[in-house]
């Protein structure tokens, strides 16, 4: 027995300690979160998020060890349709004076495959909390000679349901899927690659 725990200790301090995840500080500088849903299946009307804060623990070699939190301010959609903005904010929509905020936390990261991972988490809109999953696609990784540093970008896509969330309003104009669509670019710490 002795022996064994010996052997065991051994392989664990011969064992390289894997680095902690980079952490980067997500906002509107460098993230897009934008969203789409129909109106009577014959268009659709398109807006983003303009304020928002967030954290993402990113291992690109152990996508499964990355970890990200989001809090978006629901004051701050960005619709391009006047009459869409004081329906929103209400308290049928986001009631935003009751919930100024809507949160989105990981619990797992599952890669798919080399690009792709699927986030699930949960998502809090209006107080009410669900389960929410979400696509994410490393997009390209590349120096940024601008920025004198690795880049990476993704896209971030996943469908909720209003419903879900005590938005049941308008059910007959408006699509309970709400399609996420969201673009980030991390700037990454690197070294300039050799010519």
């Amino acid at each position: 027995m002795r022996r064994w725990l010996v052997l065991l200790l051994l392989s664990t301090l011969a064992t390289p300690a894997r680095a902690a995840p980079a952490v980067y500080e997500i906002g509107p500088s460098s993230t897009r979160i934008g969203f789409a849903v129909d109106l009577l299946d014959i268009s659709t009307v398109s807006g983003a998020f303009t304020r928002f804060t967030g954290r993402l623990a990113l291992d690109l070699d152990a996508p499964q060890a990355s970890r990200v939190a989001v809090s978006v301010d629901t004051q701050s959609f960005d619709i391009g349709w006047e009459p869409a903005y004081s329906l929103l904010r209400s308290d049928a929509y986001l009631d935003v004076l009751r919930w100024p905020a809507l949160t989105f936390v990981t619990e797992t990261v599952s890669p798919v495959d080399g690009t792709h991972v699927r986030l699930a988490g949960e998502l809090t809109i209006r107080g009410i909390t669900r389960p929410q999953t979400l696509d994410a696609v490393l997009e390209q990784r590349h120096w940024d000679p601008e920025a004198k540093a690795e880049v990476a970008d993704f896209t971030v896509t996943g469908i909720l349901h209003r419903s879900e969330f005590g938005m049941v309003s308008d059910s007959l104009l408006v699509a309970d899927e709400v399609n996420l669509n969201i673009k980030a670019r991390l700037q990454l710490a690197g070294t300039e690659p050799a010519p």
